[in-house]
């Protein structure tokens, strides 16, 4: 017997049967559940079947995103999912998900070992008709987002800044990672700067002249000198008999050369300048090659995911995940189409100056001397300052765009947009001075042994910054703990119930006159009325109430749940929960509440949540 999960809802006309597998699935086609769409607004129901093992299961947990959302209780001989109710009474298990989705059944035997089983990733959709726009540019603000220290600090961490392992290995250039779109512009602009020089190259180029010596016919000869005499001398063989009386008379007989060794000068192009312009050419050709390659392989992988998922089009229903995956495809695509444009041009100016500077080549790999042809001859000198530009511009690196193509969900991406808000906030808006390179590990590893907690791989988990007095602190991803602390962040959970941490999206702590203070976020792609109704109290009550601070002089001084979707109608960017009339007059020092970060009010929303966060503080 397999190990299968079963789901009904009045939306089916059958019960549909979903695999089980021992492994979470990597997200590609084949992993997604065919001709299975889950309704987050419908009613379900289920049931568990699981092979026969010598082992006696004592409960089921199901989970959703490390939520749980139903169980089965095998003690009462029961396959069928006692999924949770909401207030009115109704097992809405998927309600508000409308995303790619993963279902983990968690398996407990009554020798209280743990046993983990995983369905394909299953499409979630719902009524509710995202911004498209929205989505659009999250995406793209990402994507091409190309502030140098905010990409390094959120991609790399100190643990990376001083490796240059990007697509030219070995070479020497600042520790800096550009985006794509920047980086073809550049490769652009050389390519143009190629063009607009050629015709100088192709008339006149710098060369050295050399003298080389070639057998000639005599006849051909302008003249013969001392030196061709000496040759001759000893080259007996090229001297013929001859009854005209000539300058060459032996033993009563006339002589007349065959051949002669003629020197004459020649245009060298081997030269410096010329090796130098012809091998960064072929350089930055090679290093497109390697970059199309990359993009090719990543093309073939989105695309399948892409097709698969606009299978799942039904009437009324929609889900962001299949614009995200439509719009990451749209990209990848235009980008190959300009990388293969690139490379088509880069090979025929190649050609061309290949013919017209023929020289040896090598492998350049740091900026070349500044030679007086570089400095005084036009054309070279507007050469070698693209060159150096080059190496300037630092790598090109997709671990950003790996990391980002890689998500699965819409709060995954919501949450890598937030992180980026939060570090332009303090870093571009406020003037905070990264010192990260302090912390031991940026990408801190956390130690819970529940099976069910992943440590983030791709973004670094810990931040630190200095503006004057104030020390700043932002944890990404944080695991706050009933029992001990870890990474420095000495916040607590106060229950015992069952779950011994909590892991909200942000805390961001700061640290004033020997004061800490605690700022906790937690990033909901959902609408404003949707985030007040289902998630606002439970957040306030996990994260204000559940959560203490460590030491007497500390305090945690805001929950505040960050906003993804745009209201259709219009709502203030920020929402305070604590706000009654009496909490109006008093200052309430706490503030827990909704702030709009989306693409369409990030800067003024960065603003406001920064002027909320200072106040607390002064």
């Amino acid at each position: 017997m397999e190990n299968r999960l079963f789901l009904n809802c009045s939306l089916y006309t059958e019960e549909k049967s979903i695999p089980l597998y021992s492994e979470s699935p990597l997200l590609k086609a084949p992993n997604v559940e065919d001709d299975l769409i889950i309704y987050e607004d419908a009613q379900y129901f289920g049931r568990i079947s699981i092979s026969e093992n010598e082992k006696l299961i004592r409960k089921i947990k199901i989970l959703l995103n490390d939520t749980e959302i139903g169980y089965v209780d095998f003690q009462k001989k029961s396959g069928n999912i006692e999924f949770k109710k909401n207030s009115g009474g109704v097992s809405q298990p998927f309600l508000l998900q409308c995303d790619l989705v993963e279902l983990c059944i968690k398996i407990i035997y009554e020798d209280d070992s743990i046993e983990y089983l995983y369905t394909p990733y299953l499409l979630c959709v719902s009524k509710s008709e995202d911004d498209r726009e929205n989505i659009k540019n999250i995406l793209i603000e990402l994507l091409q987002f190309d502030n140098d220290k905010i990409n390094k600090l959120m991609f790399y961490g100190n643990n990376e800044i001083n490796k240059q392992d990007g697509l030219i290995e070995g070479s020497v250039r600042p520790e800096s990672y550009k985006s794509i779109s920047t980086y073809l512009y550049l490769l652009e602009q050389i390519i143009n700067c190629y063009k607009s020089c050629f015709a100088y190259f192709k008339s006149s180029p710098k060369h050295s002249i050399d003298k080389v010596y070639e057998m000639k016919n005599f006849l051909e000869s302008r003249y013969f000198s001392h030196k061709d005499l000496v040759w001759l001398s000893h080259n007996m063989e090229q001297l013929s008999q001859c009854n005209t009386p000539t300058a060459i008379k032996y033993n009563g007989n006339y002589y007349m050369p065959l051949k002669v060794l003629s020197e004459r000068k020649k245009f060298n192009y081997d030269i410096y300048e010329n090796k130098v312009i012809i091998s960064f050419l072929k350089s930055i050709m090679l290093d497109t090659d390697k970059l199309k390659k990359e993009f090719e392989k990543t093309v073939i992988e989105e695309d399948s995911i892409y097709k698969k998922l606009k299978k799942f089009s039904i009437d009324n229903y929609y889900a962001p995940i299949i614009t995200v995956k439509e719009i990451q495809n749209q990209q990848i695509k235009k980008v190959l189409k300009q990388i293969e444009k690139i490379i088509t041009e880069l090979k025929r100016l190649l050609t061309l100056y290949s013919k017209c500077l023929p020289c040896t080549l090598f492998r350049l790999e740091k900026v070349p001397r500044k030679t007086k042809i570089f400095q005084e001859i036009k054309p070279y000198k507007i050469m070698y300052d693209m060159i150096v530009k080059w190496f300037e511009f630092g790598e090109v690196d997709l671990k950003k765009d790996k990391a980002i193509f890689r998500v699965k969900t819409m709060d995954k991406l919501f949450e890598y947009y937030s992180l980026q808000q939060i570090l332009k906030m303090l870093i571009i808006d406020e003037g905070f001075n990264d010192k990260s390179q302090r912390l031991k590990n940026v990408f801190y590893e956390y130690s819970i042994d529940d099976g069910k907690y992943k440590n983030e791989k791709d973004v670094a988990n810990t931040y630190l910054f200095e503006r004057g007095k104030l020390i700043a602190k932002l944890y990404y991803q944080p695991v706050v703990l009933s029992d001990g602390y870890q990474n420095d962040l000495e916040l607590y959970k106060i229950t015992d119930n069952g779950r011994n941490y909590y892991t909200p999206d942000f805390i961001l702590k700061i640290l004033n006159q020997n004061k800490n203070y605690y700022f906790i976020f937690d990033s909901k792609f959902s609408n404003r009325k949707n985030i007040k109704n289902h998630y606002l109290r439970e957040c306030i009550m996990k994260y204000g109430m559940e959560i203490e601070a460590a030491g007497y002089n500390n305090e945690i001084n805001m929950v505040c749940l960050l906003q993804g979707r745009i209201d259709r109608e219009e709502t203030p960017l920020l929402y305070q929960y604590n706000n009654s009339p009496n909490a109006r007059r008093n200052n309430v020092k706490k503030f827990y509440g909704i702030i709009s970060i989306n693409s369409k009010a990030n800067e003024n929303s960065r603003k406001i949540l920064w002027k909320k966060i200072i106040a607390n503080i002064k």
